[in-house]
């Protein structure tokens, strides 16, 4: 084994980097199966050795992150999980117009500002140079999504329920629909979830200089209401993508994740529940809440558009939305798509068992955008 592959398996969990107190919450509240408390007991002495560097940035930076607002109002992507949220990221990134959140400032999110090298270096080594279910690039200063920094602010992050995949639904109500068991609404989880947030949201403007934020999470497509109680002047991107394509390869994705990062054991069988279940309540409480978007601050897209035309389905989202610069950066958007030209995507097989639990399961979404089973023509 390689020192780096030692290094991805030692040191390369998600929550390496969150608070240690809200840690052993997680651990208390949520559970830690036999056979993995080996692993919970690595991150928690890791997140133990950034409590010092966490501390300080408190001293030095915690004034100014509480009473940081950005200057110039959010870009959110949205879209379920797998329907081409991080290549539109990627892409639209390319505009130098807009700041991240990096994996840098997601990981050691409670350290971000001070930036230190020897942490940047710890994370090049921990980052495997792909993602595991997809191969798409990873790096310290590429796009991250917001998710993975709520988690190590506080346990108010649905991909906690990816470490701890008995309690997603747990998470699922509590982080993204924002619900008590019964179904009322839960005004402290909002108001939870929102501190965090706000945390996440002010050190990514205060490193990106002020510049706008271009910040991509599918968790936040159920969250639009709250996002825009913070941010009314936001501007969305959903994108959408053929629901028979997006089941298996969500399933893919929360199987590889869990194998190398989750505290619970869990079936296939358990995990395509878990898909379902998700799947649903997001794009539903999406449909639920889009109307409160003003006019001219949302624009959809499809991620076979965006696959076939992508400079095309650029443009008419920098339109749709008033944004400037396209043609400034065009040549930076065209440079990352021929990168892109030889990369493969996943293949999945789609057996009629598929197709029928997609159509049972996800019948809405399907005749909503009109998809039908790939190689099959839609109605």
């Amino acid at each position: 084994m390689s020192i780096k592959r030692a290094f991805e398996d030692f040191m390369g969990h998600p929550l390496v980097g969150a608070r240690p107190s809200a840690l052993l919450r997680m651990f208390m509240r949520r559970g830690v199966d036999p056979g993995l408390r080996g692993r919970a007991l690595r991150v928690l002495l890791l997140s133990l050795s950034g409590a010092p560097f966490a501390a300080l940035e408190r001293v030095l930076h915690g004034r100014r992150v509480r009473e940081h607002r950005p200057p110039v109002p959010p870009l959110f992507i949205l879209g379920h999980w797998r329907t081409g949220t991080t290549h539109l990221h990627n892409l639209i990134s390319q505009d130098p117009a807009f700041a991240v959140l990096s994996y840098f400032q997601a990981y050691f999110q409670n350290c971000a500002l001070l930036d230190l090298r020897l942490h940047r270096r710890m994370l090049a080594l921990a980052l495997p140079k792909t993602r595991p279910m997809d191969e798409m690039a990873l790096g310290v200063d590429l796009p991250s999504e917001e998710e993975f920094a709520l988690a190590c602010v506080d346990d108010v992050g649905i991909i906690n329920g990816i470490w701890f995949p008995r309690q997603l639904p747990v998470y699922l109500r509590e982080t993204v629909l924002f619900e008590r068991a019964d179904g009322s609404a839960d005004p402290a989880a909002r108001a939870r979830w929102q501190r965090a947030y706000h945390q996440v949201i002010a050190k990514a403007s205060i490193a990106g200089g002020g510049r706008p934020l271009l910040l991509k999470n599918p968790a936040n497509t159920g969250r639009v209401a709250a996002l825009l109680e913070r941010y009314p002047d936001a501007r969305f991107v959903h994108i959408v993508r053929n629901p028979y394509v997006v089941f298996p390869s969500t399933v893919v994705l929360y199987e590889r994740l869990m194998e190398r990062a989750a505290f619970h054991h869990v079936t296939r069988a358990q995990i395509e529940a878990l898909v379902l279940e998700v799947y649903t309540a997001v794009t539903e409480r999406f449909e639920a809440e889009r109307a409160l978007i003003p006019a001219g601050q949302l624009v959809e897209v499809r991620f076979e558009a965006l696959e076939r035309r992508p400079l095309a389905t650029l443009e008419s989202i920098y339109t749709g939305l008033g944004l400037p610069g396209f043609e400034a950066a065009r040549p930076r958007f065209e440079a990352y798509v021929e990168q892109q030209r030889g990369y493969r995507k996943n293949r999945h097989e789609l057996d009629p068992a598929v197709i029928r639990t997609v159509e049972e399961h996800w019948g809405p979404a399907v005749q909503r955008w009109g998809y039908a089973p790939p190689g099959v023509e839609a109605p």
